[in-house]
């Protein structure tokens, strides 16, 4: 990966990027996704909810978005602390279904309200309260204030 090529993990849930990058990506670390498709590019976990946390370690949490994801697939490997970047999410207040506004492709099903994509990350509280996961948004802008916000020079301190 270009812009992480120290990164272990790659997780994407988006199977037209996997379809798009899968047969030409140079990366040795681990991959995931949750699209069956995309079994020769990463391994394939269970969809097991929309809301929460998924406890076992085949499954995730959807949370309709691919940053939801990849909280619930940070504590699968083990993560205690996770400091997140580029979770901005604001363009919610004006209805858009996406931060970056309408998908540039046809959607197969309509995408959620990006509103309800902010209020759903409240659902994994108190499962990583119970699991001593703390979670710092360091992200510049943000309309997600359910974790702790720092700066990441702060976070990363």
């Amino acid at each position: 990966m270009k812009l992480a090529p120290w990164a272990d993990v790659l997780y994407c849930g988006e199977d037209r990027w996997w379809t798009h990058y899968g047969p030409r990506l140079d990366f040795a670390g681990l991959r995931y996704t949750l699209h069956h498709g995309c079994a020769q590019w990463a391994q394939v976990l269970r969809f097991a909810s929309y809301d929460g946390l998924c406890l076992e370690p085949d499954g995730l949490a959807s949370g309709h978005h691919s940053g939801y994801q990849a909280i619930n697939l940070a504590v699968h490997l083990g993560a205690k602390l996770i400091v997140l970047l580029g979770y901005d999410m604001s363009q919610a207040a004006s209805g858009n279904t996406h931060y970056f506004g309408e998908h540039p492709y046809p959607r197969r099903t309509p995408g959620c309200v990006l509103q309800t994509r902010v209020s759903i990350f409240r659902s994994m509280l108190q499962p990583l309260a119970r699991l001593g996961v703390r979670i710092i948004n360091a992200s510049r802008q943000t309309a997600i204030d359910c974790f702790e916000r720092l700066t990441l020079a702060e976070a990363l301190a």
